[in-house]
């Protein structure tokens, strides 16, 4: 669990971004597409695939490539740690 908490707390800003973005549009729950989550962020969908990827293999998101993205267990947001940053504050890592 340490370990978890260690390695939440290396992820750069754009990865915990991509990471509360999907979770606002429901990638806790159903896959997300790719355009979806790419409106959401604001960027272009290659940029979103790059960082599925890496997001990926962390084993924080799984990807289907005709279907989306959904985060993972260790991926989403149980309660009650938040995450700093702009946008609403979420709860991001698995806690005690």
């Amino acid at each position: 669990m340490v370990e978890q908490l260690e390695r939440r707390s290396t992820f750069t800003r754009s990865q915990e971004d991509y990471l509360k973005a999907l979770y606002l549009l429901g990638g806790n729950e159903r896959p997300v597409p790719t355009r979806e989550l790419a409106n959401r962020l604001g960027i272009s969908s290659p940029s979103v695939s790059e960082m599925v990827t890496r997001l990926s293999g962390q084993g924080l998101v799984e990807h289907d490539r005709y279907r989306g993205q959904q985060l993972t267990r260790e991926g989403a947001p149980p309660a009650p740690r938040d995450v700093p940053g702009p946008g609403p504050r979420l709860p991001l890592g698995r806690g005690p």
